[in-house]
């Protein structure tokens, strides 16, 4: 794991110009993060339960204005350490978040709620949505459907109604291929239409 040690103090400045941030984890024990800005990249890696600790120790005093954060297609299943983890800080400038599949709703305990109470900065976001998904879930077998699109409306229409709404709710496009990403498409327009997302969404 990198320290701020690594950076001399005369970074600060080149830090400040980063403002994307991107995150990610082959398994849900260690996670890389990937910021660039201006022409500057930064890349370390560490454990889920020091990641925010780890970004605050590398910029330090330079507290860059992440705009833009990416959390990995590639994520994990599992809440890092249970209970007790948060990576909030790290989105609290965000206007754009795109959450890849295994994160939403259930990355660590709070994630779900830590979104909405995210500030009214926080535009836009893009869901990964899986293929196989089951946009009209009708029984207990599609539980983790369920789960995943219930809570995508819930997050909407509570920051609609708390005065924080969203001007884009997409989905996230992938890697995964066109035939994959036209049913992900199929999938993501019923579950769109069919709970009347646009009604909680004020487009700018």
């Amino acid at each position: 794991m990198l320290s701020q040690a690594t950076f001399p103090s005369s970074s600060s400045n080149a830090l400040r110009c980063l403002s994307s941030l991107r995150i990610g984890s082959d398994d849900p024990d260690y996670y890389t993060l990937h910021a660039t800005g201006d022409g500057i990249t930064l890349s370390v890696g560490c454990f889920p339960s020091v990641l925010a600790e780890t970004w605050e120790n590398i910029t330090g005093c330079a507290k860059p204005t992440i705009r833009h954060v990416h959390l990995d297609d590639s994520g994990p299943w599992v809440e890092p350490y249970g209970g007790g983890v948060t990576f909030v800080s790290l989105l609290l400038d965000a206007h754009t978040l795109e959450i890849g599949d295994g994160y939403f709703p259930f990355w660590y305990d709070g994630f779900l709620d830590d979104l909405k109470q995210l500030g009214p900065q926080l535009k836009i976001i893009r869901f990964a949505i899986s293929e196989e998904l089951e946009p009209f879930p009708e029984d207990d077998d599609s539980l983790w459907d369920g789960e995943l699109l219930d809570s995508i409306e819930d997050l909407v229409q509570y920051r609609f109604h708390q005065g924080r709404p969203l001007s884009a709710v997409e989905r996230m496009v992938t890697n995964k291929g066109e035939r994959a990403n036209r049913e992900q498409d199929f999938i993501w327009r019923c579950f769109y239409n069919d709970r009347e997302i646009c009604k909680y969404v004020q487009p700018r």
